[in-house]
């Protein structure tokens, strides 16, 4: 676990509703897509040890700035929880 985790992101009451109303689904493929001036993210779940099964959970298309903005969340989100998934992935821990 990190020490230090993302600063908290203000969200309000009803947004915090929205977020939790729809499915969330686990997924471990992840595919993009440029098309002109959108960038298309395709989300699969394909299982452990199998190359032939991959099933399609959901696809969303998102202008380039918003792509932008994504990646910089993901990076100030992610970043704190990096040095554990690597000791993991190389069998330190």
């Amino acid at each position: 676990m990190p020490d230090e985790l993302p600063k908290r992101i203000d969200i309000s009451e009803s947004e915090l509703e929205v977020v939790f109303s729809g499915p969330s689904y686990h997924v471990n493929r992840f595919f993009v897509t440029g098309m002109g001036s959108v960038l298309r993210l395709t989300f699969c779940e394909q299982d452990l040890g199998s190359a032939k099964h991959l099933g399609y959970r959901t696809s969303v298309v998102l202008q380039l700035h918003d792509a932008v903005a994504l990646r910089n969340l993901l990076d100030e989100m992610v970043k704190p929880f990096e040095e554990a998934v690597m000791q993991v992935e190389n069998g330190q821990k």
